[in-house]
């Protein structure tokens, strides 16, 4: 059996009740970066369906706050190089170059 093969990974209520914390965002920081071997790696578990939807959510917001600033870049440097006309007749490649700078960085 495949739980045989994978050892049983420790919850968050487990890891309160081992460490006789209170729950707290000190204790859950605790839980999530300093411990070993805790459920958030299964992600069949709610805690961590929870925490990659929340990263996901993150995620989403940043690339929304910084497509529109390398777009702009790239915009800049295509009114500097090309002049305006091409700007205008090549609005997708500027929108492109945003999010490969995006990738980028990511």
């Amino acid at each position: 059996p495949l739980t045989a093969l994978m050892p049983k990974l420790t919850t968050y209520d487990e890891f309160l009740q081992a460490t006789n914390s209170t729950p707290s965002t000190a204790s859950l920081y605790q839980f999530a970066f300093e411990t070993s071997s805790t459920s958030l790696a299964d992600l069949t578990t709610p805690s961590a369906l929870l925490t990659s939807f929340l990263l996901v959510m993150i995620l989403r917001q940043v690339k929304a706050l910084l497509l529109p600033l390398f777009s702009e870049l790239g915009r800049k440097a295509a009114r500097h190089t090309h002049g305006p006309s091409w700007e205008k007749s090549n609005e997708i490649r500027i929108v492109k170059f945003g999010e490969y700078v995006f990738r980028l960085f990511f």
